[in-house]
């Protein structure tokens, strides 16, 4: 999976645009890498659109995004968004 990072500055959103095949290896490199932007820049809003992925992860493996963002330290009063392919 490739992933795409940008900081939209106009209300400090974090936006990240992914495409390809995700799988949870991948998934987790990208959230470690987001992690370091919220707290590079502050941020307190993501938005993440997974329109152009091929494959998704399965129901599990979301539920734990939570858990693993918390591991991450990113802070638990960001708002985060996801759109999805379906």
């Amino acid at each position: 999976m490739e992933w795409r990072i940008k900081y939209i500055e106009e209300g400090k959103i974090l936006f990240i645009k992914t495409k390809g095949e995700m799988r949870r290896s991948s998934n987790y490199s990208m959230l470690k890498e987001i992690a370091v932007e919220i707290v590079k820049y502050n941020c307190r809003s993501c938005l993440v659109d997974h329109r152009d992925i091929t494959k998704a992860l399965n129901t599990v493996d979301i539920y734990y995004q939570a858990k693993n963002l918390k591991e991450l330290n990113v802070p638990q009063n960001i708002r985060i968004a996801v759109m999805h392919p379906h």
